[in-house]
């Protein structure tokens, strides 16, 4: 018998059990179905199937030839969806010999008998009459097929992955919850004795329930990031760097509700990227800062139960400034919408008069830019310690068509770049 076309090689283990009848015996499936596909462009071993009998006498002997087969097959809701009646060794019947005795077989393409058919169990009927005794067998040989609708590569892959998914989930999980005891268990203030009874260190003035309560909050704040909010719903968010795929710490999460009318929480981000908030049902607006990054503006965020969202951002390098010497103050002008604030006038200059730098004089006259498309700007500026006084601040100044928004003394430190925050 060719296994590998066969039924037994579409993935099942059967027990097989002999049945001996008068004028023929044959092999059933003790348990279980064959699963097979029934694709009919590009057919593999898996689209098949193939189910072996024997015709012997009652005692188990080989009794000749096989006059007539009649198959019939049965859909999963248990209508009959294909019969044929085979005279001799011929069609879809094979001969072969097994341990010397003839044995015979009924092969078959699965998209031969049903079509696109039917997801589920199929139920398969070979009723034989020997060439000797010319008598019908009066108990078929019944077995079946199991129809699936992914390849077998395929729905495997999935279930590993799925796999592999619960089990980072849980590792985590599990880690986060021993770093959070172990950090409890060695604290000065208490121990945890064989018995599993608490002891106080009552030498310490702090209560003893205040102190693990607030331990137990540090731990949290560390492992799950902070975060708050009046809802029923646990919802973290995971701030990525879209670029280097990357988790962003300590980044600066704002949640507002979807008319920007109130801000429901705070966050920031612990050192895997997560902020955990409690939130009712309903739509929110999402605003996220990190130095370096720049994120879309208010990504909308709709809560319905407790859940997981990513939140990317993209990490922003300025250009290298026009000398070594210099430093590239740069930022990011937004309206209230969050929309980029254009041709946003930025100024520069030192309010102290003139200064000195090296052998030459700096000229106390403004250095002015203005914000693109992008509320982006950049100025190239004199670090302070280079400068003589090295006390001396720049002032820096943005100003709108209707007004002054910012006005503030900072120093310039003495690095490539830096960005100007407020």
């Amino acid at each position: 018998m060719n296994i590998k076309n066969s039924l037994l090689s579409a993935g099942s283990i059967y027990a097989l059990i002999i049945i001996v009848l008068p004028g023929l015996i044959f092999v059933h499936h003790g348990h279980g179905f064959g699963i097979v596909n029934n694709s009919s462009s590009s057919v593999s071993p898996e689209d098949s199937i193939c189910i072996p009998f024997f015709n012997l006498d009652s005692l188990g002997r080989n009794i000749g030839g096989l006059d007539t087969a009649k198959i019939m097959v049965f859909n999963p809701g248990g209508d009959s969806v294909f019969c044929e009646s085979v005279t001799g060794i011929a069609g879809r019947i094979k001969i072969g010999v097994d341990n010397g005795d003839t044995s015979y077989r009924w092969a078959a393409q699965v998209s031969d008998i049903d079509g696109n058919g039917q997801y589920g169990q199929y139920i398969v009927k070979i009723t034989a009459k020997s060439d000797q005794s010319g008598a019908w067998l009066k108990t078929p040989i019944l077995s079946g097929f199991q129809l699936i609708s992914k390849e077998f590569d395929d729905a495997m892959a999935s279930e590993i992955d799925s796999t592999k998914k619960t089990l980072d989930s849980l590792y985590i999980a599990l880690a986060r919850t021993k770093s959070i005891l172990d950090s409890l268990q060695s604290q000065d203030n208490w121990v945890m004795a064989k018995n599993d009874s608490v002891i106080i260190d009552r030498s310490s003035n702090l209560s003893f329930a205040d102190t693990i309560a607030n331990r137990v909050l540090e731990d949290s704040m560390h492992y799950w990031g902070i975060g708050n909010g009046g809802g029923i719903y646990s919802h973290q968010l995971f701030v990525i760097d879209s670029s280097l795929e990357q988790a962003i710490p300590m980044a600066g999460i704002e949640i507002h509700n979807i008319e920007q009318t109130s801000l429901i929480a705070l966050g920031q981000t612990n050192s895997l990227g997560y902020s955990n908030f409690n939130l009712l049902e309903d739509s929110f607006l999402v605003n996220v800062f990190a130095a370096g990054y720049i994120f879309d503006g208010f990504d909308t965020l709709i809560v319905s139960g407790s859940g997981v969202d990513t939140i990317f951002g993209f990490h922003f390098m300025p250009e290298n400034p026009a000398s070594p010497d210099l430093c590239r103050l740069y930022g990011f002008l937004y309206d209230i919408s969050r929309l980029p604030s254009v041709s946003a006038t930025v100024t520069a200059y030192l309010p102290a008069g003139v200064v000195r730098s090296g052998g030459g004089i700096i000229s106390p006259y403004k250095k002015t830019t203005a914000t693109d498309t992008l509320g982006y700007f950049f100025i190239d500026l004199i670090p302070n310690n280079d400068l003589i006084p090295d006390t001396t601040k720049y002032e820096i100044i943005i100003t709108l068509s209707n007004g002054t928004i910012l006005r503030e003394r900072i120093v310039i430190p003495d690095m490539p770049s830096w960005q100007l925050s407020w």
